[in-house]
């Protein structure tokens, strides 16, 4: 077992008291083993948006056999930045709510309960869209392999690939699995199946929408990205914390790689799950601490491969 205290680094010299919260990894859940945000930058498609070449890996990190089926996958109400008109104060009591997630868009997996198992250390590929994307972006991934299709209007529709159910108040194909990781923040969760009808609106943005409160207990897990700028280029003042301590421990960030060079748009990365050990047979075992800035990495795309190395 791996204690891991309080999610921060802290250098201490002489004599010195700490008091250290320790939270140990826990492997039996689903989690998101790869969060692919990456697309391609407007001038190498002619087009300004590169969101069908999104997409998530799930992977088991149980010892037993779990099923997909009508799973919520979604993203939440993500804007946690001041911005002229919208101060900080304006979204702390969603920041602040320790019972629920707030989020509008929604996507339901397919099956009636036992179509779509997923076995201990398999991965499952959810593809925004499941078309080999190396033809238009070389440096892209070829996602026609892929288990599961989000689908986006005007770009094409595997018909191999079983198709994710929209089922949340706003349509997910627009915002995707999250921004390109040349943007600050976004969160993504997957949750049990839940009547996503019977979930009450807990929150409204300022043009008045609705967000739905997905409580804490259906939580399988939640990854929280908070992209770093370095002070002098930031524009707005993030609103910190992001989201409640039980959703995301540590209020940490990632070095944004793309900053400046264009190294991620020749290599491309996403943000994969660290393995923290091996167990029987080989089956990787990954970190799950519940603080995204700990638990995952930079690394090359790789859709339905674990890296090769913790």
């Amino acid at each position: 077992m791996r204690a891991y205290g309080d999610g921060r680094t802290i250098n201490v010299s002489g004599e010195t008291n700490l008091e250290l919260l320790l939270y140990a990894d826990r492997p039996g859940s689903l989690v998101f083993s790869e969060v692919s945000s990456a697309a391609p930058p407007p001038w190498e498609l002619g087009t300004a948006s590169g969101f069908p070449t999104m997409y998530l890996e799930i992977y088991n990190n149980s010892d037993s056999t779990w099923y997909l089926d009508g799973m919520i996958l979604g993203h939440t109400y993500y804007v946690f930045a001041e911005t002229v008109g919208l101060p900080c104060s304006a979204s702390q009591e969603v920041r602040d709510d320790a019972n629920a997630l707030h989020a509008r868009e929604l996507l339901e997996f397919p099956g009636d309960g036992t179509d779509y198992p997923i076995g201990q250390g398999e991965t499952r590929v959810v593809a925004m869209v499941a078309i080999d994307h190396t033809a238009a972006w070389p440096s892209g991934s070829d996602l026609s392999g892929a288990d599961f299709e989000v689908g986006q209007s005007g770009v094409g529709d595997n018909p191999a690939v079983p198709n994710m159910i929209d089922v949340g108040p706003a349509s997910y194909t627009y915002g995707g699995f999250g921004p390109p990781p040349y943007l600050t923040t976004h969160v993504t969760f997957l949750a049990r199946p839940l009547d996503v009808a019977s979930l009450p609106v807990v929150s409204r943005n300022s043009r008045g929408l609705g967000h739905l409160g997905i409580p804490k207990d259906s939580l399988l897990d939640v990854v929280a990205v908070e992209t770093l700028w370095p002070d002098e280029d930031l524009v707005h003042a993030p609103c910190i914390p992001m989201l409640h301590p039980d959703f995301n421990r540590y209020q940490g960030g990632f070095k944004d790689i793309s900053f400046g060079s264009d190294e991620v748009w020749e290599a491309t990365y996403s943000l994969q799950r660290r393995v923290l050990r091996y167990g029987e047979g080989g089956r990787a075992i990954l970190s799950n601490t519940h603080t995204t800035a700990a638990d995952m990495t930079w690394k090359l795309l790789t859709p339905g491969t674990l890296p090769a190395v913790p």
